[in-house]
């Protein structure tokens, strides 16, 4: 009955069954804001609740009407209300019923500070990413967001320190053991490098890959499922760590060859890389001329490292020819396969031992050449 001349907002309030009745129509575009009136009664439903389906809420939110904080809004049990992030932190305190919030990633993630910007009341809340963008949270926020909310459409990356996340996983068994599949990624803040979680190859140095480990073995989950490649490591030190993410990069290791068989120039460069693990032996696969020329020239450097050397074998399994002065250069233990040792009248008389009528040919026993 109010007069078309009164141009004014208009605070409409009435009981809750009023209301109802009222906002089953178009509201009149001068009413700004609405009210319960509780002196009026409970009305015939008995509540002083605003049940409202999905249009009649709709309207309310597109014209910009506001919501007194003491009116509770039932949303029906059929409905469920569909908006963006900016909508839902404008809800009502008092709303009651099924939310599925439609955002960019970071929009959703704007819906927190402190707690999740959202009616308390809410019966159930869904993100869902428009971007496909996934949600980054921390722990403080994850754990406002799984309980009473269930669900987001999209990927979840958990981002916080060490700490925070090793004491989540701890109390939270149901993620590591895969009952949730909530999280995708766990992201540690404070690890000293980045790692791309959706990268399907990392490239690591070894001091970067250990400092990985160790924080995975505090957090009780891996950070990067993908492949690992050492950068500054030796095939041998790739193969010491026990981690089937680690893959050899082609400077590593020859196709087709196994760890620890080399040949001379990639021995010398395995062996005094200190990646190498100092009780990994290696087996030197390289042509008869390069073996003997490497034993003959070996020096004071050179000669301490024949004990990290398991075998020499010519390639094709051909005859390995060595002067006594190279084979005495090799430990016992050394195995050579198909040795030939090259001597002169010289070698033989000193290497006679008269008194056990033998050659003593270094420390190894002349049956094995």
């Amino acid at each position: 009955g109010l007069p078309g001349y009164v141009n004014a907002d208009v605070v409409l309030r009435d009981s809750d069954d009023q209301l109802q009745r009222v906002l089953r129509a178009d509201l009149d575009y001068r009413v700004s804001r609405i009210e319960t009136d509780a002196s009026k009664g409970d009305g015939r439903d008995g509540n002083l609740s605003l049940d409202l389906r999905i249009g009649q809420l709709e309207r309310l939110l597109e014209n910009g009407v506001e919501i007194a904080d003491n009116i509770t809004i039932v949303l029906d049990s059929r409905d469920t209300l569909e908006l963006n992030a900016k909508s839902a932190g404008s809800l009502p305190n008092g709303f009651v019923g099924s939310l599925v919030i439609e955002d960019d990633g970071q929009f959703l993630v704007d819906l927190f500070s402190g707690v999740w910007n959202l009616p308390e009341n809410a019966t159930e809340v869904i993100f869902r990413s428009l971007d496909n963008a996934p949600l980054k949270l921390t722990v403080q926020q994850l754990q406002q967001a799984v309980a009473p909310y269930p669900g987001f459409s999209g990927e979840i990356i958990l981002e916080d320190s060490i700490n925070e996340l090793s004491n989540y996983f701890a109390s939270n068994t149901q993620e590591t053991t895969g009952q949730l599949m909530r999280i995708a990624t766990v992201v540690a803040s404070d690890l000293g490098f980045s790692i791309d979680p959706s990268a399907d190859l990392l490239s690591l140095s070894t001091d970067e890959f250990t400092q990985l480990q160790a924080a995975e073995a505090v957090i009780g989950r891996e950070l990067f499922d993908g492949s690992i490649v050492l950068d500054d490591a030796s095939a041998p030190a790739v193969a010491a760590f026990d981690d089937t993410r680690l893959q050899f990069s082609v400077a590593q290791q020859v196709t087709g060859q196994a760890v620890g068989e080399v040949n001379i120039e990639q021995f010398l460069e395995q062996v005094k890389n200190p990646t190498t693990p100092s009780d990994f032996n290696f087996d030197v696969v390289d042509s008869p001329a390069l073996i003997r020329e490497f034993l003959e020239t070996a020096d004071a450097e050179t000669v301490p490292l024949l004990s990290r050397i398991d075998s020499f074998s010519g390639h094709y399994d051909s005859e390995l020819t060595l002067s006594l002065a190279a084979l005495e250069q090799l430990p016992a233990g050394v195995s050579i396969e198909s040795l030939v040792l090259e001597v002169n009248q010289a070698d033989l008389d000193n290497a006679w031992d008269a008194q056990n009528t033998q050659f003593i040919l270094g420390e190894r026993p002349p049956d094995s050449i």
